[in-house]
């Protein structure tokens, strides 16, 4: 997922049955949108930063 539109600004991976509840929380710093979402073709999180939930 991106913080903004055309896949610019902050990225966090997310593997399928992640989840997370507030995007404001001070670890992920993003705000309040998902404005970009791109499906990986290989599945991974390779040079993407990974969503961790607390």
């Amino acid at each position: 997922m991106y913080q903004h539109d055309t896949y610019r600004g902050r990225s966090y991976c997310i593997l399928p049955g992640q989840s997370f509840v507030d995007l404001h929380e001070p670890q992920w710093q993003f705000g309040d949108t998902i404005s970009s979402v791109r499906r990986r073709p290989d599945a991974t999180c390779h040079d993407n930063p990974m969503f961790m939930s607390p």
